[in-house]
């Protein structure tokens, strides 16, 4: 972000006052962390108007001589990789610029943030969360952290749109979260931000873009041992990190290790377990160039909850309700759980001919795996216990049932959550005791063994009024998907068979088999079943950026070119598709482009005017080209062609010493998109690829950010958003059977157009915060969000859902409405003081600080706040009924408290 508000302040930079000719000055100030318990040191100036640059001494205070007359751009750099920028008018001979603060030097996984108390969704990574780029600055970068958890997503934008830097390197994620989180557990500086104005970075598609630096010669020169104790959805985090900052020699060493983990979390059946390892050197060669070297390795263990129907959570008695766990010789077992161990390696040269200009080429590899645990079962009933045919609902006919399933769900913990007892039971009876026994049921893991290779190379020149950036960028992601057995629950095999094909195919030997190069074979824990594929993704591209300020004007004019190829390879030749299954498929290839332009004006020294516009093509997302890339090679019909995008944002920021806020106005369109949903269809008794063509979404809004600077030691801080974000076309479904050879089973209109995107559509924030005598800090705020709307299923918007139902009857509006969520409140509070141990002083540059921090989120503890709901993809196309697969519910967490004790040395 601090990256960002160098091009933001750029574009403000006014040259249009009166100016007496030749005239200089003497300019003094000191540079100042905000974080009071921040060590001091050297900062890096630079004035590029006047092509100067200089290093403060220890304690951060300068002094430059015959510095013309007029307005001029400061910019500073401490230990991170990024500047602040300060707008300093020169109108006297000698000109007092006093303390001039810049951000503490890390927001990551180290520091328990005040706010950070963990609650759902908020965790390390959400210390990632960007501020509105337009300019808002710290205001909305708050207000952003505060409404992710209450299901709020940055302008209503999807996942996809959230893209990733690891030293200007920009990463392949393939949509799947791991770098994020991996990258918040750094504590190294992640800058994240939103502007149409990208700023250093490629052009791309509008959304959020954090970069996060992890060289040895950003981290603060300093020890680090941070405890933390919280009952959200982990209970202790320590981290012990030491870095020596560069060193006479020209060495900087950097190591950080952790762990972080909980028995049980706040959802029961929860559990949570990281480790973390990041170590790094950097190596100055000469008077020009860096070489760095960095490692992170972080393996995670994340016991999931589920989200449930509103029958299952009252019989429950609780909006935690979790069914994915249940008890197993008295001890608590989970059926979900995520892993993720996926070391990474970066190499990164640095190259500065001069002041103005830098080179860097670096490189990364990454590999390792993620998995996903599930239950598996053949031949037996579905162990689910929340499954549809389990409650009391599903015997509306029969009310004696009803009433029988609905008492054990109250009084009875085996009939509410998973029976491992009983699937044990149901594996030892399947044969004779003198035989061996086939699973009925088996515990299993969705694996992606992954291996990433990115390169770049990427370098600026600034002139007096233009600047100059340029990049090219290379990736290579390859992921080996299969699922793997776990645990055969007592039983002594189980078999690769297709279960839903023997459905279709009633005494079929060919058609069942997963892999006919193999058939019917016995599956023994720790092998490959069921699929089994490789999947390759090849991104390649350049990208330029011109920023030009001619007075007080900015100008800027970016654009890049893509490329982009999937390739499936598959490695079971499978009965249903056995010519369309093995070995490699044809490539899939895209090539995409971005144009961003925008122009800002300063009005004066405070205020300013801005707008900018964006246009671009985007390649579909690998899981939305495969039709079903578990079984076969086929792609969608036609081809999943690129899709298109088109942005503006306008606005006015103003900046004094009291008031600082940013008014924007926004609109993203979003169209010829491909999403392929996959799911149980009930009409079909199958398994469908669910893909629809020339899908449409726009996101338009209002955000406004405030802060006041009440007096020296009080600020309030002031956010709002108001948008809407809705789908705006009906695109064409084709329904194809997962497990059919007959291949396409229908085509339909599905009529979304106008209906929401699921998330908040107006969210609001006020904060007060107090900084007090003797390092004493607190703060409290209020947080709202409303208009929240659930995901909706498509499938329910077609001609086929409604069959003869009236579309203005009450059935066929209770088909066709989208629930609208309940406003949720949140007000949170929190309190920390610094002690010195050992305080900074003139001719002292070794300091011991103590910080203790307690943070209390949703003191009111309110329980009913839903943060995020979805309508099944299940329907009954025979009696229409939209309540016989209900909606599914997230609630927010109550009170929960954050504990921290840091000391810094």
């Amino acid at each position: 972000m601090k990256m960002f508000w160098l091009y933001v302040c750029m574009a403000v930079q006014g040259t249009g006052y009166a100016q007496p000719a030749g005239k200089e000055a003497l300019l003094q100030g000191r540079i100042r962390c905000a974080a009071p318990e921040s060590p001091p040191g050297a900062y890096e100036l630079v004035l590029p108007g006047l092509k100067l640059g200089l290093l403060t001494d220890q304690q951060g205070r300068f002094s430059i001589a015959q510095i013309p007359y007029g307005n001029h751009l400061l910019l500073v750099r401490g230990t991170l990789q990024r500047y602040d920028t300060f707008r300093v008018a020169v109108d006297l001979d000698t000109v007092q610029l006093g303390d001039l603060r810049v951000p503490a030097p890390a927001l990551g996984g180290d520091d328990v943030l005040a706010w950070m108390a963990d609650v759902p969704g908020l965790t390390e990574e959400e210390a990632l969360l960007p501020v509105i780029g337009s300019g808002a600055g710290d205001a909305t970068g708050a207000a952003l952290r505060a409404w992710s958890t209450l299901g709020y997503r940055f302008r209503g934008y999807a996942r996809d749109q959230e893209r990733l830097f690891l030293d200007g390197l920009e990463l392949n994620d393939g949509g799947s979260g791991v770098l994020f989180r991996m990258m918040a557990t750094l504590g190294t500086g992640a800058v994240t931000g939103y502007s149409l104005d990208p700023g250093a970075l490629p052009p791309g598609l509008p959304g959020t873009a954090t970069s996060v630096y992890a060289t040895a010669a950003d981290q603060r020169r300093q020890t680090r041992i941070i405890y933390s104790r919280s009952d959200g959805s982990w209970s202790n985090r320590i981290r012990l990190s030491h870095a020596t900052g560069m060193t006479s020699k020209g060495w900087a060493f950097a190591l950080s290790g952790g762990y972080c983990g909980a028995g049980e979390g706040y959802v029961p059946g929860t559990s949570y377990r990281e480790y973390s390892l990041y170590a790094a050197l950097s190596r100055r060669i000469g008077g020009r160039s860096m070489l760095h070297l960095s490692t992170l390795i972080m393996p995670l263990e994340s016991g999931q909850s589920v989200a449930a129907t509103a029958e299952a959570i009252n019989l429950a008695g609780t909006p935690y309700y979790n069914p994915a766990w249940g008890y197993q010789e008295g001890r608590q077992r989970s059926a979900r759980i995520a892993r993720m161990h996926t070391p990474l390696a970066l190499l990164h040269y640095v190259y500065k001919p001069d002041t103005f200009s830098c080179i860097n080429l670096v490189a990364l590899f990454r590999a390792g795996n993620t998995g996903n645990t599930l239950l598996d079962w053949y031949d037996a009933p579905d162990p689910r216990p929340d499954y549809y045919r389990n409650m009391p609902s599903a015997y509306s006919n029969d009310p004696a049932t009803a009433a029988r399933i609905g008492e054990a769900w109250r009084t009875d913990t085996a009939t509410r959550q998973l029976d491992w007892a009983k699937m044990y039971a149901a594996n030892l009876g399947n044969g004779l005791a003198a035989l061996r026994r086939r699973s009925g049921y088996v515990l299993a893991e969705d694996m992606a063994g992954l291996k990433q290779l990115s390169l770049a190379a990427y370098g600026h020149k600034q002139y007096v009024q233009l600047r100059l950036r340029a990049g090219l960028n290379y990736d290579r992601l390859q992921t080996t998907n299969y699922r793997k057995l776990l645990d055969l629950l007592g039983g002594d095999y189980f078999v690769n068979v297709n279960r839903f094909a023997e459905q279709a195919y009633a005494g079929t030997v060919i058609y069942n088999q997963n892999d006919l190069n193999d058939p019917d074979r016995e599956v023994l824990p720790g092998e490959a079943y069921s699929y089994r594929y490789i999947m390759r993704s090849t991104r390649a591209g350049g990208w330029l950026t011109l920023d030009y300020n001619p007075g007080r004007l900015h100008l800027f004019l970016a654009g890049s070119l893509v490329y982009d190829a999937y390739q499936r390879e598959g490695l079971y030749r499978t009965g249903l598709f056995p010519f369309d299954s093995y070995g490699p498929s044809d490539k899939q290839q895209y090539v995409t482009w971005h144009i961003h332009t925008g122009i800002g004006y300063s009005l004066d020294k405070y205020q300013s005017l801005f707008i900018n516009a964006a246009a671009g093509s985007t390649p579909p997302a690998v899981d939305d080209v495969f039709i079903a890339p578990r079984s076969r090679n086929t792609v969608v019909t036609g081809g999943a062609g690129t899709a298109r995008y088109r942005a503006m944002e306008a606005g006015y920021k103003l900046h004094t010493r009291r008031l600082t806020g940013t008014l924007t106005f926004f609109t993203t369109d979003r169209y010829q998109l491909t999403s392929i949903r996959r799911f149980y269809h009930e009409d079909y008794r199958s398994f469908v690829n669910y893909v629809m063509q020339g899908m449409a979404t726009r996101s338009a809004g209002i955000e406004l950010a405030l802060t006041l600077r009440v007096a020296g030691f009080m600020s309030v801080t002031a956010a709002a958003c108001k948008l809407r974000a809705v789908y705006r076309s009906r695109p064409g479904v084709r329904i194809y059977k997962d497990n059919d050879t007959a291949g396409l089973a229908a085509s339909q209109v599905a009529y979304l157009k106008d209906y929401y995107l699921p998330g908040p559509q107006s969210v609001y924030m006020l904060a007060c915060d107090f900084r007090l005598p003797r390092y004493i800090r607190a703060g409290i705020r209020c947080r709202a969000a409303a208009d929240n709307y659930a995901a909706i299923n498509p499938a329910r918007r077609t001609d086929a859902a409604m069959g003869l139902v009236p579309p203005g009857s009450p059935q066929g509006l209770r088909i066709l409405e989208q629930e609208r969520l309940p406003a949720v409140f949140m007000l949170d509070l929190s309190a920390g003081k610094t002690c010195y141990l050992r305080p900074p002083g003139k001719h002292r540059l070794r300091y011991a600080a103590l910080s203790i921090d307690l943070g209390v989120s949703n003191l009111l503890d309110r329980k009913n706040a839903i943060t995020a709901a979805y309508e099944q993809l299940r329907f009954d196309y025979k009696s229409h009924d939209p309540d016989r697969f209900p909606n599914k519910y997230r609630y927010a967490y109550g009170a929960v408290y954050t504990l921290s004790a840091g000391l810094r040395f």
